[in-house]
Parts: structure tokens; sequence; C-alpha cells
């Protein structure tokens, strides 16, 4: 009897022991699963960030690529004689020689392309007319 006691006995700290160890297998487990669950989540949100990230940078690269392309237009633009000649009225005020340019006072503005020349041609006109039917004639010239 003593050894069926000791059997048993021993049987139950054998039972207990791995009850102990499958506990502990399986808490590790679940630790396990919830480091790598809350370790995705986070991977996730920083793709997701950097996808956002992505699509602006994107879009920056679009506007800026466009803004090549018409300072290339420019460049090319500014190549030819007229080009130049519109860069020197528009952006130095410059006039050619014998040019007589009006400005106004007035708070209408008039936008460069608007520019009117006052050259020899226009010259006998606004002289007999006074200066207000120049103004008239020419518009309003602001550089």
């Amino acid at each position: 009897m003593i050894s069926i006691k000791r059997y048993l006995s021993s049987c139950k700290i054998k039972l207990a022991i791995n009850c102990t160890v499958g506990l502990a297998v399986i808490l590790l487990l679940c630790a396990g699963i919830y480091t790598l669950s809350y370790i995705s989540r986070q991977q996730s949100a920083e793709y997701h960030a950097k996808q956002a990230e992505l699509s602006e940078l994107n879009s920056k690269l679009e506007a800026v690529q466009e803004d090549i392309v018409r300072l290339q237009r420019e460049k090319e633009r500014l190549k030819t004689p007229q080009g130049v000649e519109d860069a020197a009225r528009s952006k130095l005020g410059m006039i050619r020689p014998g040019e007589v340019v009006y400005v106004s006072d007035s708070a209408e503005t008039v936008p460069p392309s608007a520019n009117m020349r006052y050259d020899s041609e226009n010259k006998d006109k606004a002289a007999d007319s006074g200066s207000s039917s120049v103004f008239k004639v020419l518009g309003n010239v602001i550089y």
C-alpha cells in the first residue's frame, strides 16, 4: 500500500509540475501573440503615415516638375528678341529711344501685357487733342 500511496503522490507531483509548465507555456504564448499584434499595429500605423507622406511628396514633385517645364518655356522665350524686349519692358521698365511713357495717378491698374506705347505715329494725334485725349487714345499705362 505504501508503494501505491507513493506512486499516487508522485503522480500528483508530476501532474502539478506538468500543469504549471503547461500554464507557463500558455501564458508565454499569449504574451507572444499580444506582443506580435502590438508590433503589427504600430508598423501598420507607421506604414500608413509613410504612405501619406509619399503621396504628399509625389504631389510636390509633380508641382516642381510643372514649374521646371514652365521655367524652361520661359527660358526659351527669353532667348528670342521679342522675349528679351518684353522682359526689359515689364520687369525693368525700359523703353525704346524716342518713346514717351505716360503714367496715370488713377486707382485703376493695367496689367503689363496691356502696355500701350506712345511713339512717333501717335505723337501727332495726341498733340492736337490735349492731354485728356492722350489717355483716351493710349489708355492708362503703368510701369
